[in-house]
């Protein structure tokens, strides 16, 4: 309920985050407490999601913490083409020999298809078309909107200037 009530805060100020909270108490005294983070930017180009919190599969008496996080980039407009970077605890899942934190890159490719013929079919000349004249549409609505938007400044500006003008 916190959480939900944080992000529509977050939402009506216009910040482009999503926060996750995680409490479980325990009989043991070892309370699970984890914040988690998640974020898109630049055009939803880069995705960030993380969690940080204290480790519940820690030996000892202290009370660690840890965090894992992982970046996406979209190196291509559609996003089919990603470099991801991690930075993982170890949990009590992993098979390593220490409990290092375990970190990397990597390339990923991504495509959609309904059957798997169509992962290798090349695009006709129609659906190329389609799709460019698409972008072309989608690129003349946002010129559109940020002229209706300079003028509604332009005409806001004026709006104040008129009574400062009278006044003198």
């Amino acid at each position: 309920m916190i959480s939900n009530q944080i992000n529509n805060i977050f939402t009506q100020l216009g910040i482009p985050l999503d926060l996750g909270l995680n409490y479980q108490p325990s009989d043991k005294g070892s309370d699970i407490f984890d914040v988690a983070v998640s974020t898109q930017l630049f055009n939803n180009r880069l995705i960030i999601n993380g969690n940080i919190g204290n480790d519940p599969y820690s030996n000892s008496n202290s009370r660690e913490v840890v965090g894992n996080v992982d970046v996406e980039i979209k190196l291509d407009r559609q996003g089919k083409l990603r470099l991801a970077l991690f930075s993982h605890a170890a949990d009590k899942y992993s098979n390593y020999l220490d409990d290092s934190q375990r970190s990397g890159i990597g390339i990923s490719y991504q495509q959609e298809f309904n059957t798997f013929k169509d992962i290798f079919r090349k695009k006709s000349k129609e659906e190329k078309l389609y799709r460019k004249r698409a972008r072309e549409y989608r690129k003349e609505q946002k010129k559109k909107e940020r002229n209706e938007k300079r003028a509604e400044r332009q005409n806001s500006a004026t709006a104040i200037a008129e009574p400062l003008q009278s006044r003198q």
